[in-house]
């Protein structure tokens, strides 16, 4: 393959899984029965669920700064690698926040259809990290160091 079909093929997929992003998370929270408050313990679960997720996803776009935040996986052509905030532990804080704030989401409703396209966002962000981190080692030099150092969605618990 030439280099212009392979950026044009990695454009096409990172929309359709931009595309697959919303959609799945548009379906999880839409389909949360938000006016029955969940019985204990899943409530106990779901609740600091959400507002760990939608703190973990406010502290990573304040770090980053709304002028560089993209719903596509391309960085902006001004980006600096982050290390500070949130990225200094987590390399996508905001797929992070997330992924556990639809994760409270499926445990308010106790929908096992909600778990499934749970799973399936998981699948799309991981796929859409694939990408963001492949055009971030092209951006930054130092990226794969920082790789190490931090993990995907959650911190790294060990060093090895």
């Amino acid at each position: 393959m030439t280099g212009d079909h392979v950026d044009l093929h990695r454009d096409w997929l990172a929309r359709g899984l931009v595309l697959a992003q919303f959609v799945l998370a548009g379906i999880i929270v839409l389909s949360t029965p938000w006016r029955a408050w969940p019985p204990p313990p899943i409530g106990l679960l779901a609740v600091p669920l959400l507002l760990a997720g939608s703190g973990a996803a406010s502290w990573a776009w304040f770090t980053m700064g709304s002028q560089y935040l993209r719903i596509m996986p391309h960085p902006h052509r001004e980006a600096k690698l982050l290390r500070h905030g949130p990225y200094r532990w987590i390399r996508h804080p905001m797929y992070t926040g997330l992924l556990l704030a639809t994760l409270g989401c499926c445990l308010w409703s106790g929908s096992l259809t909600q778990v499934a396209f749970w799973l399936g966002l998981v699948i799309v962000l991981f796929c859409k990290t694939r990408i963001e981190e492949g055009l971030l080692s092209e951006k930054f030099a130092d990226y794969e160091q920082y790789r190490q150092s931090a993990g995907r969605f959650s911190p790294k618990i060990w060093r090895g």
